[in-house]
């Protein structure tokens, strides 16, 4: 089965899904320890529920953000996949690709390598940005305009939709082919590989699920920063939405969600359901099962074939 498949559904809930306000960590806060990703609280209700995901989002804490999203039962199998897959034999040839691959961003000259590579590409795509920019995103209204797509759910299309204009200024005024940021980016981004002190595929494959979560967050961190330097700032965002519950009854909640998103009002609304005493998103349960489900399909026609 493959982990990155069941991973997709819990993080595309979570940013489809509201957050609540808290104020956000300083920038250099460090990625929680293990000891630290512990189950949480039960709170009191699905808006501080929500804002104990918005929390762990500013604080860079994956393994609440996935804890936060899934069920126990599903949590426990998100981990079993990622043992399995984790269990896997190993080639040499594996081993050197892995190596390759994190040399060309952590090497000593790793990021002036890459920007010789970068810069000869910017200055040829540069004079097309703008085209190029308006063809993704004519790509991207007609994909939650089709009917036919069905990764995400009416409700998460309606809020893409609703933040598409904002997206658009955002993009059209953007350089994202400026060389400096390109720059800074990619060494944020490679600070903090190196920092997460993963230097071959044997030391990924030592690590347990948690503990992957947590160099996973440092790495997650720097990527946030990046974004910001594009204007995206995903702690801002966070800090601007408020929860309101709209319904609750039993164990099924709907819960509405505003934000300021590049300065305009978005709002959405969400169905939950609790479980053990917790709220969940019920888009986020159902995409997971969907996922689970498929790949399990997968893998018992490799087998089948297989024999």
């Amino acid at each position: 089965m493959s982990f990155k498949k069941l991973a997709l559904p819990a993080a595309l809930a979570f940013l489809l899904s509201a957050c609540g306000k808290d104020e956000a960590p300083p920038a250099t806060t460090a990625a929680p320890a293990p000891a630290a990703v512990a189950a949480p609280a039960k709170a009191a209700g699905p808006a501080q529920q929500l804002q104990e995901m918005s929390k762990a989002l500013k604080n860079n804490d994956l393994a609440a953000i996935v804890k936060g999203a899934l069920p126990p039962d599903q949590y426990k199998q998100m981990k079993a996949e990622y043992d399995k897959s984790r269990a896997e034999p190993v080639t040499e040839e594996q081993r050197k690709e892995f190596t390759d691959q994190l040399n060309k961003l952590t090497g000593p000259t790793a990021i002036d390598d890459l920007m010789a590579q970068i810069e000869p590409q910017l200055a040829e795509v540069k004079p097309q940005a703008q085209g190029m920019i308006m063809m993704g995103l004519g790509a991207a209204q007609s994909t939650l305009a089709s009917e036919d797509d069905s990764k995400l759910t009416a409700e998460q299309k309606a809020t893409l939709t609703a933040m598409m204009p904002e997206v658009q200024k955002w993009a059209m005024s953007t350089d994202f082919f400026d060389a400096a940021k390109i720059r800074q980016s990619l060494t944020l981004v490679s600070d903090a590989v190196k920092k997460s002190g993963i230097t071959s595929l044997d030391d990924m494959r030592k690590l347990e699920f948690e503990q992957m979560l947590v160099k996973a967050s440092a790495v997650f961190g720097a990527v946030k920063q990046s974004l910001a330097l594009y204007g995206l700032d995903l702690n801002a965002m966070a800090d601007s939405v408020k929860v309101e519950v709209l319904t609750e009854q039993g164990d099924s909640a709907r819960v509405k969600t505003s934000m300021s998103f590049f300065g305009a009002p978005i709002s959405t609304e969400s169905d939950l359901v609790k479980i053990d005493g917790r709220w969940y998103g019920k888009d986020a349960i159902e995409a997971f099962e969907k996922e689970l489900n498929e790949v399990e399909a997968g893998d018992a026609e490799k087998a089948a074939v297989g024999t």
